[in-house]
């Protein structure tokens, strides 16, 4: 059911398919900032699409 909830996001650059893949999954911002070894600041600036 989550997939049907998110099908309609953007998917045209990295940002987008990252976020849309962590909320496919269920994960937080804290999550997976935390698995990937990185500051829950940076995957949002990622996510925005400033870095």
């Amino acid at each position: 059911m989550k997939f049907l909830q998110y099908s309609g996001m953007p998917c045209n650059t990295l940002a987008e398919r990252l976020k849309k893949a962590r909320m496919l999954t269920g994960m937080s911002q804290v999550e997976l900032a935390k698995k990937v070894g990185i500051s829950r600041s940076v995957l949002n600036e990622v996510e925005a699409g400033y870095r």
